[in-house]
């Protein structure tokens, strides 16, 4: 009968139902792995720890932005990483993104968003409906639409002008209630205009008593201003100037005096030559107008007829009579025998025909134009000899053209030549006495000319004047080479490999301009390139223009050198002596735990090396410490569970978190070509779990104590093992205790010295880990080499080695 292993719990006797309390209930000498704390967050599996290799996981932890569900819950970074709205903001404190997003529920809502007036601060930047609510004026109303205050001042900007000011005659709406200068505005006898100094309207009724009177209205005769322009009857009743007669029309007097404004003009009076009527009998300087010489034309001031003829003595002289030469105004134009004798040009030569001096001017409206001037290029007969410019031998031309160039670019032919002729260059020459003649000091161009190049033009006239420009004319290469390739056949040299170049492929390439340069897309070959390989010849010039061809390299192995196998029997290409499994086909050479067998030779594979294998990996990869060591307590936890023959769903469920949480790192933490190597090891290891074809090798390397207690440690399997090993920094030493008892933990070197010592006392049964950062007692860093690690218990002593590198 077994004993009561604690008496003062009466939760705990053999044969007790195992309770989630981290105690032995049942007195087998086991506390469940799901009733133990591996990590010390105070929490177990059988508590709801959902990841007992990791102390931040443990139901109602502080949520951390790890990837992780740190409470618990289910969930990763919950509440930590979001956009819930997509507006491209995160929320205040989300792990990526802006992380600044102050309402992550409403997508109007963000850093920068347009204010809106909706009481909400849209733009995240602590106000709310900033300009919107303003007072500008400070009268104590706020603008229309304001999201606060009256929103009812029709003016802000003036603080005279709000709901409720007394209204002004100014034009505004000082009270804003839609109308001007209200009670301003008075039209009191309704006549249409209002009152002279009104607001509105007219503003110019000079009695708004009196509904007849108002500006335009008819003047009666009245005394009275009646059309409001400052005068009382005016036209009607008048005497203007005084002359004892008022005007036609008057309301008294003679109404008959045609001119009330000149006193000199009424019925009766003289008649002057004035172009008036003076005696207002209807007709205008009667009797004043008369014609001495009686050519038809009355002379100058004159009441009556033309009043222009200027010599009224002589009729041969009058307006439009022929000039004579004869120094006399024939004509009355003002001037004396015009166009008969004049030098309208002031060139000293007069018109031909004219009445004085040479009367020999060919063109006497050009001052360089006159007999014996010199002949220059103009178009005109200069020397007035009835020839023009070039036509006549005394032409003087002294003015140089003008040249004009263009720049050009040219592209060379396929034989490396280009020409060109002035005509290409020219942009307009030109020359006072015709089209000049043009040259060019260069027409020519070959593949040395690439780029810019100077170009003169000159152009000379007739008279040999000449002048000169220079044009740019940039020469380009726009020909690609022309690319043969040819055919050859090679053999692989004694190291399995053979180089060739580009000569070697080479038909007969040729550019334009001669070839800068030849290249192979491929020149070296091997045991992986024998056959026939496809290799590109690039053909490239200097002015950076390529063409290729394939040539066809056929790559042969007379001397056998790629198959130096004496025996492959699985015919996997590796070489019997280097076949980790000779007679099963594995070219990948795969072996997980380490074991020196292939996997596919294991009858089975030993979880602990397959851990301790893919720790070492990891540890290798120089990955974030915080990942490698969350990793690697997945792995130990899962190994732990597996060689404590927990339910093998249990372990594959411990693999599969492993899985997820290398697939949720990949090309983050770790470089997803290792992420799908870690990956794709667990899953051949969770396969082989499932086909049976997993076991605990924990016991190989320890070496048990004789005695009494020998099946004892057998049948309840103390264990040491450390991951990862080889390590460089620290190592994660465990060791599993199947009762309680003094334990201690010790480092030996090979010599068997004491290096460093863990005396941990008494134990209680369960799982235990030391980190051991490659140190000895006194601090001092080892040496990289091999070392022993060695746990005593009173029924066991067990001893591993492990290697220490130095990264």
């Amino acid at each position: 009968m077994r004993r009561d292993c604690d008496d003062a719990l009466d939760t705990v006797f053999p044969g007790a139902a195992e309770l989630c309390d981290g105690l032995d209930n049942d007195c087998d000498g086991i506390v469940p792995v799901d009733e133990l704390d591996s990590d010390g967050d105070g929490f177990s599996a059988c508590q709801g720890d959902c990841d007992d290799a990791l102390d931040t996981a443990f139901p109602g932890a502080a949520e951390l932005c790890d990837g992780l569900d740190n409470d618990c819950d289910g969930q990763a970074d919950e509440g930590l990483s979001f956009d819930s709205d997509n507006d491209g903001f995160t929320a205040i404190g989300s792990c990526e993104g802006s992380a600044d997003d102050c309402d992550d529920s409403n997508p109007r809502v963000f850093p920068g968003a347009v204010e809106l007036c909706d009481g909400i601060d849209n733009s995240c930047d602590g106000q709310v409906d900033e300009g919107f609510n303003l007072d500008l004026d400070g009268d104590g109303f706020t603008a229309i639409g304001a999201c606060f205050g009256s929103a009812d001042d029709c003016d802000d900007a003036d603080g005279a002008i709000f709901p409720g000011a007394a209204e002004l005659c100014d034009g505004l709406d000082n009270n804003c209630d839609g109308q001007v200068d209200e009670g301003f505005n008075l039209d009191l006898d309704g006549d249409g205009f209002t009152a002279i100094g009104a607001c509105f309207g007219s503003a110019d009724d000079c009695d708004d008593a009196d509904g007849a009177i108002f500006p335009g209205a008819a003047e009666l005769c009245d005394g009275i201003d009646n059309n409001c322009d400052g005068q009382a009857d005016e036209g009607l009743s008048l005497d203007a100037d005084n002359d004892g007669f008022t005007a036609i029309g008057s309301c008294e007097g003679s109404a008959d005096d045609c001119d009330d404004t000149d006193g000199a003009i009424f019925p009766g009076a003289a008649e002057l030559c004035d172009g008036i009527d003076n005696n207002c009998d209807g007709q205008v300087d009667e009797g004043l107008s008369f014609d001495a010489d009686g050519d038809g034309f009355t002379a100058i001031g004159s009441c009556e007829g033309s009043a222009d003829d200027c010599d009224d003595t002589d009729g041969a002289i009058f307006p439009g009579a022929a000039e004579l030469c004869d120094g006399i105004d024939n004509n009355c134009d003002g001037q004396v025998d015009e166009g008969l004798s004049f030098d309208a040009d002031g060139d000293g030569f007069t018109a031909i025909g004219s009445c004085e001096g040479t009367a020999d001017d060919c063109d006497d409206t050009e001052a360089t134009v006159f007999p014996g001037a010199p002949e220059i290029c103009d178009g005109l007969d200069n020397d007035c000899d009835g020839l023009t410019d070039s036509a006549d031998n005394s032409l003087v031309d002294n003015e140089a053209p003008t040249a004009a160039c263009r720049n050009l670019t040219l592209g060379l032919n396929s034989n490396g030549m280009a020409t060109i002729t002035v005509g290409s260059v020219n942009d307009g020459s030109s020359d006072n006495c015709g089209p000049p003649s043009l040259s060019l000091d260069i027409t020519s161009f070959g593949c040395t000319d690439l780029g810019p190049n100077d170009v003169t033009l000159t152009a000379t006239d007739a008279a040999g004047n000449s002048s000169s420009c220079v044009a740019t004319v940039t020469i380009q290469d726009n020909t690609d080479p022309v690319v043969v390739c040819r055919d050859i056949t090679i053999n692989l040299n004694p190291n399995g490999s053979v180089s060739i170049f580009s000569g070697q492929v080479n038909g007969g390439s040729a550019d334009n301009c001669g070839l800068l340069g030849l290249s192979l897309d491929l020149n070296v070959f091997n045991c992986n390139r024998l056959g026939a390989q496809s290799v590109t010849l690039t053909a490239t010039d200097a002015a950076g223009n390529s063409s290729s061809c394939v040539a066809t390299v056929t790559v042969e192995d007379n001397d056998n050198v790629c198959n130096p196998c004496p025996s492959d029997q699985d015919a996997d290409g590796v070489c019997d002596g280097d076949d980790n499994c000779p007679a099963v086909a594995n070219p990948n050479q795969e072996d997980m735990d380490l074991d020196g067998q292939g996997d596919v030779c294991d009858q089975a594979l030993c979880i602990n090396e397959v851990v301790n294998g893919l720790s070492a990996y990891i540890s290798g990869l120089n990955i974030n410490f915080g990942v490698e060591r969350a990793l690697l307590k997945r792995l130990s936890l899962a190994e732990l569970r597996f060689c404590a023959r927990m339910d093998i769903r249990i372990v594959a469920m411990a693999l599969d978190n492993v899985v997820s949480y290398v697939q949720s790192q990949s090309g983050n933490n770790i470089p997803t070509a290792n992420a799908n190597h870690i990956v794709g090891q667990i899953e051949n290891l969770i396969d082989a779990l499932n086909d049976d074809m997993v076991e605990c090798c924990a016991g190989s390397s320890a070496r048990p104590l004789s005695g009494p207690h020998h099946e004892l440690m057998l049948e309840e399997g103390y264990r040491l093992d450390a991951y990862p090993n080889p390590f460089a920094q620290q190592v994660n030493i465990h060791f599993y205790l199947p009762e309680a008892g003094q334990a201690k933990l010790e480092a030996i070197s090979l010599d068997g010295q004491l290096i460093r010592s863990w005396d941990t006392g008494f134990l209680d049964a369960g799982v235990y880990e030391k980190i051991w950062d490659g140190t000895a007692d006194s601090g001092q860093p080892l040496k990289a080499g091999v070392y022993l690690l060695r746990l005593s218990t009173k029924d066991a002593v067990l001893v591993i080695k492990v290697a220490l590198v130095k990264s």
